[in-house]
């Protein structure tokens, strides 16, 4: 094997580094440089997807004008645009913008279904729906579901719960059932405040919801908040009839059944 060799100082020959020594070198800085790259560029996919979800609520244009062309973020959701959802072998792409326009539309659905469902069932004056941040909400008198100081579902609701487990399982909605009162004290021998009470109401509808509906528990929470969440003033009888209600909110179920 031939050798290169160069001049030292002295006027004498001194050996280099082959071309087998600068091409390993040259190896090693590319790996060393890849290495870096994906150092800078990986991020946890789960931590990520809820980091995103809390910007759901602002729209996609906003989100990514804020972000710089080389930040993590924007490399992680150009990456997961096309993620894979769907069984069966199929692949199904959706990317960060159709899936915010898809909730909407289930969302907007959801809303005119049970106001049209209310009105037909001649309910309009005793219950309404409205829009939430985070999805929408029915609301209606304690009166259609319980009969007073009462925890027992009037039979004749059972036909409007489910028409809402119905829905609730067509769009994949979670529900989270509030029991509210008036200011009016209760105090026997089953409720011993408006906290039982309000909490017994919600309770027994999740678990009608459970039982009869087959609704994932994962889907469904409940919560009494007696007398302390009203919308309207308690010093008037109508007043305190409005704030006994039965509300049951409505998002876009987001976990894994």
């Amino acid at each position: 094997m031939e050798e290169e060799y160069t001049k030292d100082k002295d006027g004498g020959e001194a050996p280099v580094a082959g071309w087998e020594v600068i091409y390993c070198s040259l190896a090693l800085i590319l790996v060393a440089f890849f290495a870096m790259l994906v150092s800078y560029s990986t991020v946890e996919e789960t931590k990520m997807t809820n980091f995103i979800r809390g910007f759901s609520v602002a729209s996609e244009k906003t989100m990514m004008d804020g972000m710089s062309s080389s930040s993590a973020l924007r490399k992680f959701m150009a990456y997961t645009a096309g993620r894979k959802t769907g069984g069966g072998g199929g692949t199904i792409i959706h990317n960060t913008a159709d899936m915010i326009e898809s909730n909407k539309r289930t969302i907007a659905m959801g809303m005119s279904s049970m106001t049209e469902f209310i009105e037909n069932a001649g309910l309009s004056n005793v219950a309404h729906v409205e829009r939430t941040d985070t999805g929408f909400k029915a609301i209606f008198r304690s009166s259609v579901m319980f009969p007073s100081g009462v925890a027992t579902i009037n039979t004749d609701a059972l036909p409007f719960l489910d028409t809402m487990i119905a829905m609730t399982k067509q769009n994949k909605f979670s529900v989270r059932i509030e029991g509210h009162t008036d200011n009016v004290p209760i105090q026997t021998k089953q409720f011993l405040s408006n906290w039982e009470l309000s909490t017994a109401r919600a309770i027994n509808v999740l678990r009608y919801f459970l039982d009869r509906g087959e609704i994932p528990p994962k889907r469904l929470a409940a919560v009494g908040f007696s007398e302390y969440h009203p919308i309207a003033s308690n010093d008037t009888p109508k007043g305190r009839q409005t704030n006994r209600r039965v509300e049951f909110h409505f998002e876009i179920y987001r976990g894994k059944e």
